[in-house]
């Protein structure tokens, strides 16, 4: 091991042979030795191996790495670690030097891979031996395949970490806190828009279901003798439409407003050829609710959200039971599908069919702003992370010229 490669120490004399001189700190391998005193290192600060700054046991991979540095700065002109004794040693443990081909763009890429494989950190990760390095040198002479491999972003990024565990840690900890906080955040926005969306509508069906009992009060005082009470009034002169036959048309006046909003009633047993149900959920719908209604105390009520032609929808579906003021006049009309209804029956669904563009977007928009403050204090701790090697960097230098 000869420990202490460098350009002061290599010759090249007149016919073209290389020759290393100074072997003052050589030492042979078979031998049990340290070359390290209290992580003082043997040899040039700026040629020496990471891990005899470290104390560790060295071995010829050492000298690969100082064959590494010398091949750099015969590639490029410049070495890769610069600066006083102090801050040499920080970036020869830390700091991975610039790829030569951003200082030379003219370098073979393979010419490259090979000294930065000779200049890494961990020497399991350098050739093993000097041969190794030869063979590969060899190879890109030839024009073959060098074997070395390319180091990627990845792999810089994890050899970055292991180097910087605490800022690692604090990196970590910023992204995965600001996924999270982004995660929970957009599902906040789901469940907003959702719960919003739920409330208003069962306000609206109360409503509706509201207007429904007035009117039906209103027929109860009617004079049936006088007055025609029929869901064929508008066909009939001074007639008014029975009480489900003016939710219904409430009902697709509504739905031809500009809201978007879509209300329907429709039934099992329907007044008109087109009350019946027309799709799956509103059939699924007849069969939950006629099953709650046999219930006592259970809301009477469905709902899922969904999306109709791309948009995205409530469809919200409100049992609508037989009253006792409304079985007379069910059964009593000869025009009736269904003759013998009972108080309670299931006699209609009411559904309302609610769109969440506009819902979504407000509360995207309200969200804006929180995800625009977890974003600043995201940045800011990455800021204070790289602001902190920053300073250690400084602080290692000030002492290094002291």
């Amino acid at each position: 091991l000869h420990s202490d490669v460098k350009p002061r120490n290599i010759r090249v004399l007149p016919e073209g042979t290389v020759k290393i001189m100074d072997f003052g700190f050589a030492k042979l391998l078979d031998r049990d030795f340290n070359l390290t005193t209290k992580g003082v290192a043997v040899g040039t600060i700026g040629f020496v191996a990471p891990e005899q700054f470290r104390g560790e046991r060295v071995d010829a991979r050492a000298d690969i790495f100082s064959c590494g540095v010398l091949a750099y700065e015969m590639l490029t002109g410049v070495r890769p670690f610069q600066g006083n004794r102090r801050l040499l040693m920080l970036q020869v443990l830390e700091d991975e030097p610039r790829p030569p081909r951003r200082l030379n763009e003219r370098i073979p890429r393979d010419l490259e891979t090979i000294c930065q494989k000779a200049m890494a950190k961990s020497a399991g990760r350098r050739y093993q031996t000097a041969q190794e390095l030869g063979d590969d040198l060899r190879r890109f002479l030839e024009g073959k395949p060098i074997k070395a491999r390319p180091v990627g972003r990845g792999e810089r990024l994890w050899r970055w970490c292991r180097r910087n565990p605490l800022a690692a840690s604090l990196l970590l900890a910023v992204c995965l806190g600001s996924a999270a906080g982004f995660g929970y955040l957009s599902s906040l926005s789901r469940y907003f828009v959702q719960a919003t969306a739920l409330d208003s509508t069962r306000m609206e069906i109360a409503m509706l279901e509201d207007v429904h009992a007035f009117y039906s009060e209103i027929v109860d005082r009617v004079d049936w003798n006088k007055t025609a009470v029929t869901h064929e009034y508008a066909k009939r002169q001074n007639a008014m439409p029975l009480p489900a036959t003016f939710i219904i048309d409430v009902g697709q006046r509504i739905s031809k407003t500009q809201s978007g909003m879509q209300v329907r009633v429709y039934s099992d047993h329907p007044w008109r050829s087109d009350g019946g149900p027309k799709d799956a959920f509103e059939k699924k719908t007849l069969e939950v609710l006629t099953e709650k209604a046999r219930q006592k105390n259970v809301e009477v009520a469905f709902h899922e959200f969904t999306e109709i032609d791309g948009r995205p929808f409530l469809r919200y579906a409100k049992g609508q039971l037989m009253q006792p003021s409304c079985v007379k006049c069910h059964n009593g009309d000869k025009t009736s599908p269904k003759r013998d209804w009972q108080e309670g029956d299931l006699v209609g669904v009411l559904v309302i069919n609610r769109p969440l563009d506009n819902d979504i977007a407000r509360t995207n928009s309200g969200l804006h702003g929180a995800f625009l403050v977890m974003g600043m204090i995201a940045l800011a701790l990455v800021g204070l992370s790289f602001a902190f090697l920053v300073r250690s960097r400084m602080k290692a230098a000030i002492s290094g010229r002291t």
